[in-house]
């Protein structure tokens, strides 16, 4: 391609940025008219606060569909969010009388231009007249003659003025004028202690509770409750030191405790306000100081123990060191750990709480513990404590060398006694020869036996284990089950309990035998040889054979030990039981619980139906079945008239009534569906060349064959349209013999003259007109 010259590229970018000026002067133009016709709508400017939404596609921001203003659109704006909530919660201004139930928009009018007064003082007379009142604040005394601005000194983001969520604490205003100092702005509520009228006096009832843990950090109790606020509160400054409970006392009392133990500790911990003077305290010496003080010791003085010289020094626990000139023991218990292992607070010289086995390994029991200590450790004085050696045993003190012929050794006494001097056995002793473990357990009636009923003469070795051998007689078996009585008794119990009917015998208990707890039962006057095992004989269940023992003694082929019935009718008997016989009781059929045989065909149960008029013989399996009575066999499958469809639902008594069989043409439809033949009878009778019998419409009629097999649309169409009034004998396959009519409505061209429709239109469509068409509608 040639280059273009430089004078056509100079032309063509001429003609460029004279385009590009002329769409955009379009554009300008356009927008210029499109705001142009919106303010033309618009009633007017919006006011400064709602500039933003001075644009058409921001209308439905205020405006419903209808373009009417509703309160809910205006609540619903941020900017108002929290008088929504004041209207839901029944207060303020929007609620009162004067407005309650007024539309917004009468008051805050908008289109008005952007310095109209959108507050809607104007509505209300002004902001100089507004009463206050009706905000549910009414102002008096100097708040009446304050300005509006002086209070309200909020705007928003458009720099109105907002006179919501202003903060009512009297301290939001006046925080420079009070003199009490630093308050949290909880506290900053003037209105408890001044009026709104005067300063000063305060109110003669102050609002204000010292109790309350909110409002105050020390409650006023006792002789605090009527002392005057400045006596704390000098210069009104009310907020004090912190009060933690530890010598905050001192801000107001000097203490005498300095130097001492109890300068360091709380000064609550023994006195308050609540008691008398401070002269009284309560101090809880066990929980406080963790040392009980109880007897005499409960009556002392503090400085007793708690001396000046001690300063901030605990005194020591031990009894020794205030009653170290008291001791009158020497050094005879110098190895015990205290005093206190034999004295008590409560009574130096009353009962000794010395514990014998923790200190000497040598327990007190039985009659030693109610000997005296003198009555073995003896002693002219205190000192003179006598010591023992307990290493020789009982023996050194008891002599029971005659005891057990001598079996035992002295040291071998506390192995099976409990202690010395009584014939008490130990539990551990009896454990290990009659315990759980032990070759023969005391178990039941022989846990609480006497030694000596079963070790006679105090002879414990080879004693017999066996109940019968040296115990007890066995009157009851008379030796006939040996004298190994273990077998089947528990030791200490008479029943057999450790008899296992199916483990010790050839014939285990089941089902309900099991729940038979008396042996008599099966084995009368203790008899347990030859007891019969089968069920029908004379020793069992031959008394409850309710079958008179026509089936036999063998009970088990039908009965099962668990009452269960163990028969079962198609396995045991030659009638199979299905159907409806399934549920019945065994009485329904065998009126005698003998059950005698009873006749296996119908007719011995059900009786003909009079229905059949002994017409059908007594086979009625042939045509019903267990299942129900009138779930009838499909007779009609087979034979000439075999019922389909429709036919197949109807009761039987609809085509035979009074259980008449149907004869000679009884086997045509014309015989049944006369009535309802549109034909006229001018068809065959045999109505199932054209029908069906699942439905009678549509008919399954094929016209090929006729003498005119149909073509085009005419295939299609219901046979009425051609067979007019039933007459579905030979018809007229010309066009113009149906469609004349249609012929005869045309004007353009005229068709009155024309019956020739073939040679225009064809059987398929009638619309255009076709040439080469025929006159009939065959084929």
């Amino acid at each position: 391609m040639r280059s273009s010259s430089p004078r056509s590229r100079a032309a063509r970018s001429t003609f460029v940025v004279s385009f590009v000026v002329s769409v955009l002067a379009v554009l300008a133009f356009t927008s210029r008219a499109d705001a142009d016709d919106f303010l033309k709508s618009s009633p007017g400017e919006l006011a400064a606060s709602h500039a933003a939404l001075d644009t058409k596609d921001q209308c439905s921001t205020c405006h419903e569909p209808d373009n009417s203003i509703s309160a809910n659109k205006c609540l619903a704006c941020h900017d108002h969010g929290d008088l929504k909530q004041r209207i839901a919660s029944g207060q303020g201004f929007h609620v009162s009388v004067k407005v309650k139930g007024v539309e917004c928009k009468l008051c805050h009018q908008e289109h008005r231009g952007r310095r109209f007064d959108l507050m809607g003082w104007r509505a209300i007379g002004g902001e100089a007249a507004f009463d206050h009142k009706l905000a549910g604040w009414e102002l008096v005394g100097k708040h009446a003659k304050m300005k509006c601005t002086q209070c309200h000194k909020s705007v928003d983001k458009q720099g109105l003025r907002t006179y919501l969520n202003t903060d009512r604490t009297c301290g939001s205003c006046h925080s420079k004028d009070q003199p009490h100092g630093a308050i949290r702005p909880a506290m900053m509520k003037c209105d408890r202690c001044h009026s709104e009228s005067l300063w000063k006096p305060q109110k003669a009832k102050l609002d204000f509770n010292h109790n309350d843990a909110g409002q105050a950090a020390m409650p006023l109790e006792g002789s605090h409750a009527d002392v005057a606020c400045s006596k704390c509160h000098a210069k009104a400054a009310f907020k004090l030191a912190a009060f933690t409970g530890t010598g905050d006392c001192v801000q107001c009392h000097a203490s005498p405790h300095d130097g001492q133990l109890f300068g360091t500790k709380k000064c609550q911990t023994c006195h308050s306000a609540a008691l008398k003077s401070l002269r009284e305290v309560r101090f809880d010496h066990k929980k406080d100081a963790g040392y009980a003080l109880i007897g005499k010791h409960a009556q002392l003085a503090c400085a007793t123990c708690h001396t000046k010289a001690l300063a901030k020094v605990k005194p020591a626990p031990g009894c020794e060191n205030c009653h170290a000139k008291d001791n009158k023991h020497g050094t005879r218990f110098a190895k015990l750990p205290a005093c206190t292992t034999c004295h008590t607070q409560k009574a130096w010289k009353g009962p000794i709480t010395f514990n014998h086995s923790a200190n000497t390994g040598f327990a007190l029991t039985a009659k030693h513990t109610t000997v005296k200590c003198r009555d073995c450790h003896r002693g002219k004085s205190p000192s003179d404590f006598e010591k023992f050696e307990i290493k020789n045993g009982c023996m050194s003190c008891h002599r029971h060398k005659v005891a057990h012929g001598g079996q035992y050794k002295n040291n071998e006494c506390l192995t099976c006694h409990q202690e010395g001097g009584t014939k008490t056995m130990r539990k551990d002793a009896l454990e290990v020869y009659h315990g759980e473990t032990s070759k023969f357990p005391l178990r039941n009636g022989h846990a609480n036996v006497k030694c000596t009923l079963c070790h006679v003469n105090d002879v414990y070795e080879g004693t017999p284990r066996e109940c019968g051998v040296s115990c007890h007689e066995d009157s009851l078996h008379k030796g006939s089950l040996g004298q190994e009585c273990s077998r089947c008794h528990e030791p200490g119990k008479w029943p057999a309990v450790r008899f296992d009917h199916t483990a010790d015998t050839k014939w285990p208990l089941k089902g309900k035998h099991v729940a038979v707890s008396d042996c008599a039962a099966c084995h009368p006057s203790r008899a347990y040889q030859g007891t019969p095992t089968t069920c029908g004989s004379a020793g069992c269940h031959q008394k409850d054979d309710v079958h008179q023992g026509k089936l036999g003694t063998q009970c088990e082929r039908c009965h099962g030990e668990d009452k269960s019935l163990r028969f079962q009718h198609n396995r045991d008997a030659t009638f199979k039981i299905d159907g409806k016989h399934t549920p019945l009781l065994c009485a329904a059929c065998h009126k005698s619980v003998t059950f005698k045989p009873v006749r296996s065909d119908c007719v011995g149960c059900h009786a003909e139906p009079a229905i059949h008029k002994g017409r059908y013989g007594t086979a009625c399996e042939r045509c019903h079945s267990s299942r129900s009575f009138t779930d009838i066999s499909a007779q009609h499958d087979v034979g000439d008239f075999s019922l389909t469809g429709a036919h197949d639902q109807l009761a039987c008594a609809k085509c035979h009534p009074s259980g008449e069989k149907l004869r000679g043409s009884g086997n045509l439809c014309i015989t049944c569906h006369r009535k309802d033949d549109v034909h006229k009878n001018t068809l065959s009778p045999r109505c199932g060349d054209c029908h069906g019998q699942r439905s009678f419409t549509p008919a399954r009629f094929d016209h090929a064959s006729t003498s005119c097999n149909l073509k085009g649309l005419h295939v299609t169409l219901p046979c009425a349209d051609c067979h007019k009034s039933g007459n579905y004998t030979a018809v007229s396959p010309l066009c113009v013999s149906c469609h004349r009519p249609d012929a005869l409505r045309v004007r353009q061209p005229d068709h009155r003259g024309l019956i020739d429709c073939g040679n225009c239109h064809n059987p398929s469509s009638w619309i255009p007109a076709t040439a080469g068409g025929q006159q009939t509608i065959c084929r």
